[in-house]
């Protein structure tokens, strides 16, 4: 798996949950780009589609993006910073 990510050893669990093997079979590499705004450290949802996308395509690389509409609609509401 290549994936943007703010937590490694999280995307890895989930790519070896959704695929359903050994951690050790398993690999994860982080593409080191900006724009996760910190929702890349607690969801892996979409590492998670990816797996199962993959799984149906055996031997097949696949490629998944959300469009932004996509990516804020699985997000969640937090404001940038409390008010003083």
């Amino acid at each position: 798996m290549w994936c943007s990510t703010q937590n490694g050893e999280a995307a890895l669990a989930t790519v070896s949950e959704a695929c359903g093997l050994p951690i050790p079979q398993c690999e994860v590499n982080k593409t080191f780009l900006g724009g996760g705004f910190g929702r890349r450290s607690t969801s892996h949802d979409y590492v998670r589609q990816a797996v199962l996308v993959a799984k149906q395509m055996p031997g097949t690389p696949i490629k998944l993006l959300w469009s932004r509409e996509e990516d804020m609609t699985h997000g969640w509401y937090h404001p940038s910073r409390r008010p003083s």
